[in-house]
């Protein structure tokens, strides 16, 4: 590619972000490059933020699952047998295990590794000889597939 799109706004509107934009700004790659590699890295990537760049979909989906579960609770959505996701602040992000996302997904083991393996399921993350979920990712995998589920097809 010749060039690389690395921006657009509104000269009229420059500080209204929901302006439609009317000049997009380009940089050859040179440039670009030259830019990217002074520039300082954050660090590296949360598996979260890979995704989203990588499986912009999933990301979308995301996105509607929680505006969904923001208007209903989860535990309408997915069934009773889920406990509240109210988190004890300052402690981190909830971890269950195989068995919790067996009861919350009714989907036995083999099937959840298998969907896993063809990402298609939330990873777990190894603690130690052992895996953990993050709570709210099976949550959020459960509402993404409410919302497939009630989406008419086109």
């Amino acid at each position: 590619m010749p060039r690389f799109a690395f921006g657009a706004l509104n000269l009229e509107h420059w500080a209204n972000a929901d302006a439609a934009p009317t000049h997009t700004i380009f940089v050859d790659r040179d440039t670009f490059n030259a830019w990217f590699a002074a520039s300082q890295p954050d660090g590296p990537l949360p598996k979260r933020q890979l995704d989203d760049v990588m499986n912009p979909q999933a990301r979308a989906k995301r996105v509607v699952a929680a505006q969904v579960r923001a208007i209903a609770p989860a535990a309408q959505m997915v069934g009773t047998l889920m406990p509240p996701l109210a988190d004890t602040p300052g402690v981190g992000p909830m971890f269950i295990k195989l068995a919790e996302v067996m009861e919350l997904v009714s989907l036995s083991s083999s099937t959840i590794h298998k969907k896993i393996s063809e990402g298609a399921f939330p990873k777990q993350v190894k603690m130690g000889s052992s895996s953990r979920w993050y709570r709210d990712e099976i949550v959020d995998w459960m509402a993404q597939h409410a919302v497939v589920r009630s989406t008419p097809m086109h």
